[in-house]
């Protein structure tokens, strides 16, 4: 029976479009509320059900994706810090952490 509901071409890009639409209203709703936040998005997602946040123009210590992870998830609210998708084999790159100013945030 599943095999027969994707024969249906016209059902099948109507369920298609169907998500476009649902994922392209949250990714509006999110962008729209982290500027209104001063939280800047480099460029809104189009293939993807996550963005990448810009914190670094917030007050310390909310501009750490550490500290914002901690303070958001008092509200329920969960964040991923970009620092966690900074691939950095064996620990062999010494400095500052890459992307700590960064958060990963799903709309999916």
């Amino acid at each position: 029976e599943a095999i027969s509901l994707l024969a249906d071409v016209d059902r099948v890009r109507a369920d298609i479009k169907a998500l476009q639409d649902e994922y392209r209203a949250k990714r509006d709703f999110i962008v729209s509320e982290l500027a209104r936040m001063d939280i800047h998005v480099d460029g809104p997602p189009e293939g993807t059900f996550y963005l990448w946040a810009d914190i670094s123009r917030l007050p310390a210590p909310l501009n750490d994706s550490e500290q914002f992870f901690e303070a958001a998830l008092r509200h329920k609210v969960i964040t991923v810090g970009g620092m966690w998708f900074d691939v950095n084999p064996g620990g062999r790159r010494r400095g500052p952490r890459h992307f700590v100013d960064r958060l990963r945030i799903s709309f999916g």
